[in-house]
């Protein structure tokens, strides 16, 4: 095989994307020394989709102190991603050294140059923002250790790069020269990457504490203003795992929005203020905001309000009590008229505009937002067909693979976009159930890493889960090479 694309999202709790990725290229390359290996972390635009984006596009990370939902400063981070074609120059350089050991200089040289611009700052924002995960309670460990992951491979990256570069002959310049004018063509440095949940998610309230009447958006407002006043003019935005049922109200006082009762009065934060909403002020509204284009990863259908509103569906897990929800549920339908009025756009019952307890609809109304499913915006946004061609086989995968996985989960996600591609399919899964209902989503086969019983412990094992899939690779190429001797 000439050219196999690893697009795989992370094994959860285990191993990250970019891990898994490299699991799988040893077990190729184990058979396959002159393969080349597209890696393309990806994730389905919950947990791990940002630090999916940003690896896969030498991006960085930033961290700033937002307001929490409840009001107290919170620590958050967000991406803003770097040229796409970054990480795919890198992972195609063994395989362009290996056939024409004459380019290996201008092909790593190209490589450098396309890195070279964000690698530094990455390194260094990277590790910062790994600290400060470690450090709070809005992300997880894994996610601290999957940033201090991406550093060191970005440093190690540009210490080979860099070496490379000074070997390049007077080609190499032409060829350097020629990638930093493409790069710069085609940089996604002004697009950022936000997971709402990092500043307004459940998790960063203690459950004694929660009460959607009171939790606000701000944070999230705050990290989408300060992504303007740094340049971004594309914004990516997850809203899965929020705090709040405040229909975004907050997070368009970050932006510069204003809301008032009926008697003039300023309102203040939480889903207690839509009842009282009777008009919006959008005279301080960031002026960037109409330059900047908002895409939004949302795998909810639910309306505005009513019994599949985001009140009834989301707000008990929030901690609303029943009087709560029937509060919530008739703010976001007085909420909904005023958004009427103000922008002549209806978002009562359009498709996600529940999500995230009303997020949803105010980013359609304000923003002109697009909503659409999270792996579709992630592919898109990594140009994945384009990295589809010529490829002989794309594998996949994830923790577990079950009949979930029809549901927007990346496997699907990938597994189509490659048969639109005409490129066959494999998935390997930490659990595999219900195989034949994989099989029909144009995965040709899905294989379990685990060689033996084993306890859960062992087998989600960093090194073992790493061990095991290079192992299981190896063994399946080594099968399909001697089929074909």
């Amino acid at each position: 095989m000439k050219k196999i694309v690893v697009a795989v999202d992370s094994f959860k709790g285990c191993l990250g994307s970019l891990e898994v990725a490299d699991a799988i290229e040893a077990g190729i390359k184990a058979v396959h020394p002159r393969c080349e290996v597209v890696k393309v972390p990806v994730a389905d635009g919950g947990e791990g989709t940002v630090q999916a984006l940003v690896g896969a596009t030498g991006g960085r990370m930033r961290a700033l102190t937002v307001t929490g939902p409840l009001g107290r400063p919170v620590r958050a981070a967000y991406g803003i991603l770097g040229p796409a074609t970054a990480n795919v120059a890198v992972n195609t350089t063994a395989a362009t050294a290996a056939n024409s050991p004459a380019n290996a200089a201008s092909a790593n040289a190209t490589a450098a140059v396309a890195n070279a611009h964000a690698t530094a700052a990455d390194i260094n924002s990277t590790a910062n923002i790994a600290n400060a995960h470690a450090a709070t309670p809005d992300s997880p460990a894994a996610t601290a250790n999957s940033l201090a992951i991406t550093a060191n491979a970005n440093s190690t990256a540009a210490a080979a790069n860099a070496n490379s570069t000074t070997a390049a002959n007077a080609h190499a310049t032409a060829d350097i020269n020629a990638a930093a004018a493409n790069a710069a063509a085609h940089t996604a440095a002004g697009t950022a990457i936000i997971e709402m949940a990092a500043a307004s998610g459940l998790p960063l309230v203690p459950p004694g504490e929660r009460n959607p009447m009171e939790t606000t958006t701000r944070g999230t407002g705050e990290l989408i203003a300060d992504a303007l006043a740094r340049g971004c003019r594309r914004i990516l935005l997850g809203i899965g795992g929020s705090a709040t049922n405040d229909a975004g109200a907050g997070m368009l006082q970050a932006l510069g929005y204003r809301f008032f009762d009926a008697a003039g009065a300023e309102l203040g934060r939480g889903g207690k203020i839509l009842e009282r909403i009777a008009r919006v002020d959008a005279a301080g509204a960031n002026p960037l905001l109409r330059e900047t284009e908002f895409r939004v990863a949302c795998d909810v259908d639910n309306p505005f309000h009513g019994p599949r509103g985001a009140a009834h569906v989301y707000g008990p897990q929030k901690g609303a009590d029943p009087q709560m929800v029937a509060a919530l549920d008739r703010g976001l339908a007085r909420f909904a008229g005023v958004i009427r009025a103000h922008t002549g756009r209806d978002i009562a019952a359009a498709p996600g505009a529940g999500a995230a307890g009303g997020l949803g609809g105010a980013l359609l109304a304000f923003l002109d937002a697009r909503l659409q499913p999270g792996i579709a915006l992630v592919l898109e946004t990594l140009r994945f067909d384009e990295l589809l061609a010529g490829a002989s086989l794309v594998i996949t995968g994830e923790g577990r693979m079950d009949a979930q996985t029809a549901m927007g989960k990346a496997p699907q996600g990938v597994a189509a976009a490659a048969a639109r591609c005409g490129v066959p399919v494999i998935a390997l899964a930490g659990g595999v159930e219900d195989a034949a209902a994989i099989n029909r989503l144009g995965i040709a086969g899905v294989f379990s890493i685990m060689p033996r019983p084993m306890s859960l412990q062992d087998a989600m094992a960093p090194g073992t889960a790493a061990k095991n899939i290079r192992v299981l690779v190896t063994q399946l190429f080594q099968t399909l090479a001697a089929t074909r001797s």
